[in-house]
């Protein structure tokens, strides 16, 4: 049986894999990547899933005006990502493919804001341990992904505060400046030995600030409304 590389060469020689998609493969195949991204390329070579792997390779995630976005479940599950499937049904890995939200593009973006954020801090010569805060929500792999871009910053020198559970919060809270003085003022070491703080009381200091903002919200919106009844 030919090797995966001769699999891919012979693909793209064929016109079944695309130039770009068989570069990326060959860079996966040939660097530090684990087993079990080989064994995923490899069980979709043998099906002959082309444009699986053209969709999964074809480029590498870059950030944009949403942020860093991709699947996370691809359109074909191989066996190896499949692995225990939850109880709602979720594969257990996220899915392989330089064009994809999974472990090896977190982990990658997680390294290019670590070297900036201690870039920054050198230019401005800020002293001490970087710290960055992290929160998830209930998207797929989110807090598998947390959790490795927490380790991974550690791991490059910046501490990692994790939020406790699931705060949808976040996305609307006005007071951020609130909660990063608190931070400030804290000597929180973030995670030491790859365990995290687990800061509830953060969470609910800043889960009151965003009470807070809504309620004025409201209160501004019922004063607009009353002023436009009372215009007509």
């Amino acid at each position: 049986m030919p090797s995966l590389t001769e699999q891919i060469d012979r693909a793209l020689s064929d016109g079944k894999l695309r130039a770009d998609a068989a570069e990326n493969i060959r860079r996966i195949l040939s660097g530090e990547e684990s087993d079990f991204a080989v064994r995923v390329i490899g069980e979709l070579s043998q099906a002959n899933e082309w444009e699986e792997l053209n969709d999964r390779f074809y480029k590498t995630l870059a950030f944009g005006t949403g942020g860093l976005r991709g699947r996370t479940i691809a359109k074909i599950v191989t066996p190896s990502e499949r692995g225990t499937p939850t109880a709602l049904g979720r594969p257990e890995f996220p899915c392989v493919g330089t064009n994809a939200m999974n472990y090896f593009n977190v982990g990658r973006a997680t390294r290019g804001l670590v070297i900036y954020i201690q870039k920054w801090r050198s230019g401005q010569r800020v002293e001490g341990r970087a710290k960055i805060v992290i929160a998830h929500d209930t998207r797929h792999f989110s807090q598998e992904f947390t959790r490795l871009a927490a380790e991974t910053a550690s791991a490059n020198g910046c501490d990692a505060v994790v939020f406790d559970g699931i705060d949808g919060f976040l996305h609307e809270l006005v007071g951020i400046e609130q909660l990063v003085r608190f931070f400030r003022n804290q000597d929180l070491m973030g995670i030491r030995d790859g365990q995290p703080p687990r800061l509830g009381l953060a969470a609910e200091l800043a889960k009151n600030i965003a009470d807070r903002d809504r309620t004025h919200l409201r209160a501004r919106h019922a004063r607009d409304l009353e002023h436009r009844h009372s215009a007509g």
